[in-house]
């Protein structure tokens, strides 16, 4: 949402308060507008919202939001989708990395699992619970191809598949490993 943005209110307004809140807390620049002093509504608000005539009203590429709580999920999914193309861009810029670090093998390092691969490949456990939440594929096979190999073979891997839970005899802080049920002390 960095284009030009103006939110139509009254200072007072909790309606215009909530919406103020949430342009702050995403970070987005924006112009406040009074648009009713003494009662009397502004020629910008009548037309931005000429069937309510209410506050507040957000314009957004010149196109008017109305009723707070609409504007906020708008300002979220915006949010959410400039958030996708910023991941997009650092995940291609990853993609090329993993083309010249891996030179055409299997992991980051070459052919076995190294330090790089663990510690990006513990992330696409809440990547992909994230994309089934948001319905958004952020590792898409036609944008980096190599790096959705690579995930793919990354948690196809026993060490990684290996499950760790607590072992119901064991003590606080020592786990049973899925493969031995011996403890293990971290």
């Amino acid at each position: 949402m960095a284009e030009e943005v103006k939110l139509l209110g009254r200072r007072l307004s909790p309606f215009s308060t909530r919406v103020r809140i949430a342009l702050n807390l995403k970070e987005v620049a924006y112009e406040f507008v009074t648009v009713e002093i003494f009662g009397q509504k502004s020629e910008i608000l009548l037309e931005s919202n000429p069937v309510y005539e209410k506050i507040p009203v957000l314009i957004h590429h010149g196109k008017p939001i109305c009723e707070s709580m609409i504007i906020l999920q708008y300002i979220d999914d915006e949010a959410a989708k400039e958030a996708a193309g910023r991941a997009a861009e650092i995940l291609q810029t990853l993609e090329e990395a993993f083309k010249q670090c891996s030179q055409g093998k299997d992991f980051f390092g070459g052919d076995a699992i190294g330090y790089l691969d663990i510690a990006l490949g513990s992330f696409l456990g809440p990547l992909k619970a994230g994309e089934k939440l948001s319905s958004v594929e952020i590792l898409d096979e036609k944008k980096v191809p190599l790096l959705v190999a690579w995930a793919e073979r990354f948690s196809k891997h026993d060490a990684v598949k290996e499950k760790r839970c607590a072992h119901p005899t064991t003590k606080p802080g020592v786990f049973a490993s899925s493969r031995s049920l011996k403890p293990t002390i971290f």
